[in-house]
């Protein structure tokens, strides 16, 4: 998954802020505990106080399996 890897500060600052009508940001983290956020949340941000989001580097990140 093509993703942007966050501090946990970055993290705790985005969770559930609204980055476009009706989308919030929602981090996750990644097989090696990184705090993200998806490529789609970075691109489709139209909010300008998170603009800064938009220098990051797009990484490819694994996402942890979780067996039901």
């Amino acid at each position: 998954m093509k993703a942007i890897k966050l501090t946990e500060t970055e993290k705790d600052f985005l969770l559930n802020k609204q980055f476009r009508p009706d989308n919030f940001f929602g981090p996750f983290q990644d097989v090696d505990g990184n705090w993200c956020i998806s490529e789609i949340e970075q691109k489709e941000n139209i909010n300008p106080n998170f603009w800064w989001l938009k220098t990051y580097e797009v990484v490819e990140v694994e996402l942890p399996v979780t067996i039901i």
